[in-house]
């Protein structure tokens, strides 16, 4: 057993002590006219003792009644402590202003901060800011009405990761009745929150499965009728959202109550499960349209049963039949007069054709009958024709078909099936499309003809966009710039030939853009290579969102280009020497025929040897002339 502390011993006497005074003071009382002991006979003394003894046992009996009492009393102060501090929602106390007075052990753990941290600090410092107003009306709402408040917000732990909870209050009113402290409980709902959240995404996974469904289909409480649900296909054919009306005064006209056809006692048992769908034909008088109904009992949200109505627009249907049922003639007629094979047929067995079906097969119109819808079928393609007859295909396919005399021919089948005369039969057409086949095949290889010369070019030529991105390409990429053709499709242009990521300021994409007509550049590679870029809009109407950007290397043509440059600078070199020499020679040949008169004239001999040496220099020069002559004759022959 633990010690008992000191105060407690010591308290343990004094209250020993005022006992036994209390106890003198009730004896003295008790004696008889205040006498002395001495003085009282032994009856008396015998009393007396008596008395005392069970004046004792009493107050010992008292005295283990307090001891048990505040034995009990410390053990509820520690089930309360224990229920507050291990209590599985948090509890704490704040004042008028927000600030925290207590808290238990399970708010600090939500928080994960220690309690220290929290007594004597504003509530609102562990609530996001986003949710800072709901505190602040919360508090509000306490202080006015006075009575329990309930509110949802988020509180940011101490590594920030928001907490969604629930805080519910109690008032603690001071002495003059003013809310003056608030008791208020944490409950953590963040898991609610997640499944709330999970129930919507739920939701609206359901709500977009039912309105992409071509099937209007609407969902009402099976004892209000209110409309709990309208998928968009039937929004769009009333033109409005009924949810949350009553059925029947809104989707069917003229009614004042439940509609006599409404089927909710018939998609539940007596043991109020569903019975499972329950299928049925209307005519809604509000469409003027006829609908084939499939209702059946489902649980909703909040556990109840409820009625889901899927509605099949059947009114071609219906009105296929009436006109069967009206005027078989007519549609006698009408299959006579089309152009197309049509074929009637029960689970896959004809039961009527039409004169074309006669014409284009080879058969009289009652060999049909009877004959399984195969047996008109070439045998490479029976299977899949019968597939899409059992299965209900209702959309055109190609199939090859054979005539009675063995011929083949390529054949478009579209079937579909009807309500007719209570029954549901398949109504097939068919024409003949080897032209278009044809075509087809020549198109086709027309493709791989383009695709082959398109591939053959020696120029790498693409089609790009208006935002240069490289649609198709030839292999010659592969040689012009060493790039294969998927590594260059998908790619701007402007990123492959300049290795830029914009375009270069004299683009000529952009300029056939704005000139509608073939523009074209030449430019040098880092390799000392020319290359030519013509750009040429695709025109198809008045939409130009296509053009052929080409790329062709002229690094060969440049040469010869600069090569006859050249050999064109040196003619014209020649011809403008030659005709120099010629008027050289001219004014040489004066020169020297006076001089041949000056030797005549003049004797001395002095003179004589001057004009010998003019004489030599002459002929020098002539000669000289006469060679540069004959070099210019010689050139401008090779030219």
């Amino acid at each position: 057993m633990t010690e008992k502390p000191p105060y407690e011993e010591l308290e343990k006497k004094i209250q020993e002590q005022e006992l036994r005074k209390q106890a003198e003071k009730i004896l003295q009382e008790r004696l008889i006219d205040n006498r002395d002991p001495s003085e009282l006979t032994p009856e008396q003394i015998h009393s007396l003792l008596h008395e005392l003894q069970v004046h004792q046992i009493e107050l010992e009996m008292q005295n283990d009644e307090l001891r048990r009492s505040q034995e009990e009393l410390i053990k509820s102060k520690i089930i309360y402590i224990e229920l507050y501090d291990l209590a599985p929602v948090g509890y704490f106390t704040i004042n008028s202003k927000g600030l925290i007075l207590k808290a238990n052990l399970t708010l600090t753990g939500m928080l994960s901060i220690e309690r220290r941290f929290l007594i004597g600090q504003s509530f609102s410092a562990h609530i996001l800011f986003e949710d800072q107003d709901i505190f602040y009306f919360y508090l509000q709402n306490l202080s006015t009405l006075k009575k329990r408040q309930i509110c949802e917000l988020r509180l940011k732990k101490k590594d920030g990761k928001p907490l969604y909870v629930q805080l519910e209050s109690n008032i603690i009113l001071s002495e003059c009745e003013e809310p003056d402290q608030y008791h208020i409980i944490v409950i953590d709902i963040t898991e609610r929150m997640q499944a709330e959240d999970a129930l919507k995404y739920s939701k609206l996974q359901f709500e977009a499965v039912l309105n992409n469904l071509d099937s209007s289909i609407y969902i009402t409480d099976m004892e209000s009728n209110e409309i709990l649900f309208m998928n968009q296909q039937m929004k769009d054919e009333f033109g409005k959202d009924f949810t949350g009306k009553i059925c029947w005064r809104f989707i069917h006209n003229n009614q004042d109550g439940p509609c006599e056809f409404c089927t909710n006692d018939k998609l539940v048992d007596d043991n109020g499960k569903s019975t499972g769908p329950y299928i049925w034909e209307i005519y809604n008088q509000k469409l003027n349209r006829w609908y084939e109904l499939h209702d059946q009992a489902i649980p909703w949200t909040n556990g109840k049963l409820v009625r889901m109505e899927i509605a099949f627009d059947i009114t071609e249907r219906k009105q296929m039949a009436k006109v069967l049922q009206e005027s078989e003639g007519k549609n006698k007629a009408l299959q006579e007069a089309t152009f197309e094979a049509l074929f009637f047929s029960d689970k896959g067995v004809c039961i009527e054709a039409n004169n074309s079906a006669s014409k284009l097969f080879g058969y009289k119109p009652d060999a049909f009958i009877g004959i399984f819808g195969t047996d008109v079928i070439a045998d490479e393609s029976k299977a899949i024709v019968k597939d899409k007859m059992l299965s209900g295909y209702d959309q055109p396919y190609e199939a090859i078909a054979q005539r009675k005399d063995g011929s083949k021919f390529w054949a478009e089948f579209h079937g579909k099936m009807f309500d007719y005369q209570e029954k549901m039969i398949r109504v097939t057409s068919a024409r003949d499309i080897t032209e278009r086949k044809q075509a087809e095949t020549a198109l086709e290889k027309a493709k791989k003809q383009w695709e082959t010369t398109f591939d053959a070019m020696s120029d790498w030529v693409c089609i790009i966009n208006r935002d240069h991105e490289i649609i198709q390409s030839n292999k010659a990429c592969e040689s012009i710039i060493n790039l294969s053709v998927d590594q260059v499709v998908g790619r701007r242009c402007h990123e492959i030939v300049h290795g830029m990521d914009f375009h270069i300021l004299d683009c000529p994409l952009q300029k056939a853009i704005k000139s509608n007509r073939l523009e074209s550049m030449e430019f040098k590679t880092g390799d000392n290579r020319w290359m030519q870029i013509t750009v040429d809009p695709i025109k198809i109407g008045t939409n130009n969102d296509r053009f052929v950007h080409i790329v062709r290397d002229i690094t060969e043509a440049k040469e010869r280009e600069n090569e006859s440059i050249m050999v064109q600078k040196a003619k014209a070199f020649s011809i403008l020497s030659g005709g120099i020499a010629h008027d050289y020679n001219n004014l040489l040949t004066i020169i020297w025929g006076n001089i041949c008169l000056l030797k005549e004239e003049m004797t001395h001999p002095s003179q004589q040897e001057l004009l010998n040496d003019v004489d030599k220099a002459c002929r020098q020069a002539r000669d000289l002339t006469h060679q540069f002559i004959g070099v210019c004759q010689a050139s401008c022959r090779l030219n």
